[in-house]
């Protein structure tokens, strides 16, 4: 009963979010980067047409005013063709006709959730099947009322899919977490749209312990590397190859204490074998502001660097 109970308010907090209080300005909407892609599942047609449609694509993304964001998006707009025709138009020259049915999709391309879609006809003739495609994929129009209204539908859906699924999302990143992926977890966590303003702030404080271990656990690691470095080659070259990694941890990391001592090492040696000048400098300790700041950096990095990945992490299955 209680179950039913909590199951009941559950729903009714989803409702009163997606209905109420979360109405969003076209500004705010905007805030929510989408990506273009266009996946190799699609039918096969000519390699100079799939650049001709790329474009397309980036100019839908550009003229809707959805590029840009913190970091790099998970979401993502992509298509399919299904060639409706293919005539030879006799000549001469003899001329190829297509009429392509071309569907967009928007949607999540990491969890391979899709949100909407909208399909468009558009003709083309050419001298060849290529120029056709061409021809055809050059029609469809950016501000078409029914893409533009397919993307604000995508990106309404997008809030309320946060807004409504937030503990299962920092669930999922946690569990991540818990598994070593750190930087998996923290971009999960940080592509929370800020227009999202309760999530992200779940989000947000979620990240902070998460980045804390990915921070230690890339201490040790270099650590680790700089020593090794340090051993291969106990003179000038293997004290600036040791220097180079150890300058790059973040100061406020756990073991850095070790580092020091490392560096402490290396200068005592360099300056038994003569090199009195050697002495690489390390940042200092960070106060608060300066962790904040370099924090923020961290996650909008380690963000753009996940999602920079080969496109094959999108998973579009079952879109079309």
């Amino acid at each position: 009963m209680k179950k039913g109970i909590k199951n009941m308010f559950l729903l009714g907090v989803a409702f009163a979010l997606a209905n109420s209080g979360y109405a969003q300005s076209k500004e705010e909407l905007n805030r929510i980067a989408i990506s273009s892609y266009v996946s190799d599942q699609i039918a096969a047609f000519p390699e100079a047409a799939k650049d001709q449609l790329k474009n397309k694509l980036s100019q839908v993304v550009t003229q809707n005013g959805m590029t840009g964001g913190l970091i790099g998006s998970r979401f993502i707009i992509t298509p399919n063709i299904n060639v409706l025709t293919k005539d030879i138009i006799a000549g001469p020259p003899a001329m190829n006709a297509l009429t392509l049915e071309v569907t967009l999709f928007v949607g999540d391309g990491v969890d391979g959730k899709k949100f909407a879609s909208k399909s468009v006809t558009v003709k083309g003739v050419g001298t060849n099947e290529t120029k056709a495609y061409i021809e055809a994929l050059r029609m469809i129009k950016p501000n078409d009322p029914g893409i533009m209204s397919m993307l604000e539908d995508a990106q309404k859906k997008i809030i309320n899919y946060y807004n409504t699924s937030c503990d299962a999302i920092v669930k999922s990143a946690e569990g991540a977490a818990s598994t070593g992926n750190y930087e998996a977890a923290i971009a999960q966590l940080t592509s929370i749209p800020d227009v999202c303003k309760a999530c992200y702030d779940k989000g947000m404080a979620a990240a902070t312990p998460i980045y804390k271990k990915y921070n230690d656990f890339k201490c040790g690691t270099k650590l680790a590397e700089a020593r090794a470095a340090w051993n291969a080659n106990q003179n000038a070259q293997g004290a600036g190859n040791a220097g180079v990694i150890m300058a790059s941890i973040d100061p406020n990391a756990s073991c850095y204490s070790e580092v020091l001592a490392l560096n402490k090492e290396i200068s005592a040696r360099m300056t038994e074998l003569g090199d009195k000048e050697w002495d690489y400098k390390f940042e200092e300790r960070q106060g608060d502001v300066e962790i904040e700041k370099a924090r923020i950096k961290a996650y909008r990095d380690i963000g753009v660097s996940y999602y920079s990945k080969p496109v094959t992490i999108y998973n579009v299955r079952g879109w079309w």
